[in-house]
């Protein structure tokens, strides 16, 4: 059944104004958002990992990138001192809003993050290395990758899996670019198919390489290389299908696996229109999102799928509401959809639209509206966070911890805020 988003809320969910449990202003600690400053503006595509993240029940870490000038030439062994940036973590208690330690890196790339693993440990990102650490900041493993040496400059994808499990990377190499580069558009359109993408499947628990493999369009008969990975190891792909006769068709079945060879099975026809790839928030269930519309009206459809294809749930929204990661115009690392670890829940961020003309170029003016959590057990809404009440116009970073009961965001001032999400919904609390 599908409901507007003001009746789904107010059928079975909570709109709340509480204060936050704390706040602390990180952007005085150094913090720099992910879509402010020109360090960012190299950067074409989001990365898919927020800017804070649990490392578990009490403690959050708040990562960002900084340009460094080289304090020295390199010399042998001190490759670091020669990296342009550097990625920062702040650790803070999620119960009392206290600094507990802060932490830099080297790194060749504004898209190094800090993202957490499964048992309370987290890992350092950066294209050359992953960095295994505790939750008391010793370092456990280490782990080198090819992105640094082998993908196009901070052209790479890295997506973890809802439990924090594995990492996916996925990156075009360099040397595909320079073979294509200068091509003419007739010849270029026929080569997109032979196109190299290179992914590498990674146990971040150990920081042991799963599966490393590459793929073409052609190749694997596939219209999209993976983008998500589930903590079971498996991920969707967009493949052409096939008649009786085995002759290929023009239209496209979703298949779900382990990659890279399989085995595949049939998850739903894009026929059906809820049917598409999209985000695993745990190893049974899929968040897709389509949007439709230009402008102002825009309008967004949601859709919670099951591993089999079945629609467990779905909402459509108000023109003009959007998800904050699709946004018109929105490059930087932020998502706007984010998933508990254990899989029980994810929070929604809601943006509304104003203006905006396509015709003649002229941008819309978004602001966060809400944000929304759903519990996926009792399959309903259970809290509505108002951004104007909170004086919440927009998100730099936002997460929810490991058993879904703490949202965490950083505003537009800068300001690390977490608010206590109930244990279920209470109809009878709305405004």
């Amino acid at each position: 059944m599908s409901f507007p988003a003001s009746r789904a809320e107010s059928r079975s969910g909570m709109t709340s104004s509480p204060p936050p449990l704390w706040r602390v202003n990180v952007r005085v600690l150094g913090y720099i958002p992910p879509d402010e400053g020109h360090v960012y503006q190299e950067v074409g595509s989001p990365l898919g990992i927020e800017s804070i993240c649990f490392v578990d029940n009490d403690i959050i870490a708040v990562s960002f990138v900084t340009r460094e000038a080289p304090a020295t030439l390199p010399r042998r062994n001190q490759v670091g001192d020669s990296l342009p940036f550097r990625l920062h973590a702040i650790f803070i208690d999620t119960k009392t809003g206290q600094v507990r330690a802060a932490r830099e890196w080297p790194t060749a790339s504004v898209r190094s993050r800090v993202l957490a693993v499964l048992g309370g440990k987290f890992a350092v990102l950066t294209p050359d290395q992953l960095m295994l650490y505790s939750a008391d900041l010793d370092l456990l493993n280490t782990l080198d990758t090819p992105v640094g040496r082998e993908s196009v400059k901070d052209d790479w994808q890295a997506t973890t899996s809802p439990g924090d499990r594995y990492l996916l990377l996925s990156y075009e190499p360099a040397t595909e670019e320079k073979r294509i580069a200068g091509l003419p558009p007739t010849v270029l359109e026929a080569q997109l198919d032979e196109l190299e993408m290179r992914l590498e499947w990674i146990d971040l628990q150990n920081l042991r390489p799963v599966e490393r493999w590459s793929t073409t369009a052609k190749s694997s008969e596939g219209f999209s290389e993976p983008e998500a990975i589930s903590d079971e190891g498996l991920v969707q792909r967009v493949k052409r299908g096939k008649g009786n006769d085995g002759a290929p068709l023009y239209s496209y079945v979703v298949e779900i696996g382990k990659p890279p060879n399989g085995p595949w099975s049939l998850m739903c026809f894009p026929s059906d229109s809820f049917c598409g790839p999209g985000e695993f928030v745990n190893n049974d269930t899929i968040l897709r999102t389509r949007l439709t519309g230009l402008d102002k009206d825009v309008q967004v459809w949601i859709g919670l799928l099951s591993t089999n294809g079945k629609l467990l749930f779905q909402q459509t929204f108000s023109k003009g509401e959007v998800p904050d990661q699709l946004r018109p115009g929105t490059e930087a690392p932020q998502r706007g959809v984010e998933i508990s670890a254990g899989g029980r829940r994810f929070a929604l961020a809601v943006a509304k639209l104003k203006g905006g003309n396509t015709f003649l170029d002229i941008g819309g003016h978004t602001s966060v509206d809400r944000i929304m959590v759903y519990d996926l057990p009792n399959r309903q809404w259970i809290y509505t966070l108002d951004a104007k009440t909170q004086n919440i116009k927009s998100i730099s970073g936002m997460a929810l911890s490991q058993d879904g009961s703490l949202l965490g965001l950083i505003n537009q001032e800068g300001i690390l805020e977490i608010f206590r999400v109930p244990a279920r919904a209470n109809p009878r609390i709305i405004q």
